[in-house]
């Protein structure tokens, strides 16, 4: 957790080895509860060695996609919020995976089509 601590310095928690790096809101959406109907979209990045975390977490949003997933979503989907989250652990069993960028959506349980449209756009 001392590693996640100079990420952000209130992390509470790892998940996965992970830890929140930036959120679009500004503002970190923990803790809070979910309905069962939120949905999500999970991409992961095998960032390469040359490109500082720095660099990647002040060009995330234009780097992984999230802006135009922003432009591309219409209001009926209940777009909340993308978060970024670094990997600060390290193993053979999480890949070479940097970053998991994790995107929520409230009303994306009965459009499956819609959502499977944005992750075809975002390709």
């Amino acid at each position: 957790i001392e590693e996640a601590h100079k990420i952000k310095p209130d992390a509470k928690s790892m998940m996965g080895g992970f830890v929140e790096a930036a959120v679009t809101t500004g503002k970190s959406p923990y803790p809070y509860e979910r309905l069962n109907t939120f949905r999500f979209l999970v991409s992961h990045f095998a960032v390469p060695d040359d490109i500082s975390s720095e660099d990647f977490e002040a060009n995330w949003t234009d780097w992984t996609g999230v802006s135009l997933l922003e432009k591309e979503v219409s209001p009926d989907m209940g777009y909340a919020y993308s978060a970024l989250y670094r990997r600060i652990t390290s193993g053979l069993s999480l890949g070479p995976y940097r970053y998991v960028v994790r995107s929520e959506f409230s009303e994306l349980h009965d459009k499956q089509e819609a959502g499977f449209g944005l992750v075809g756009k975002l390709r």
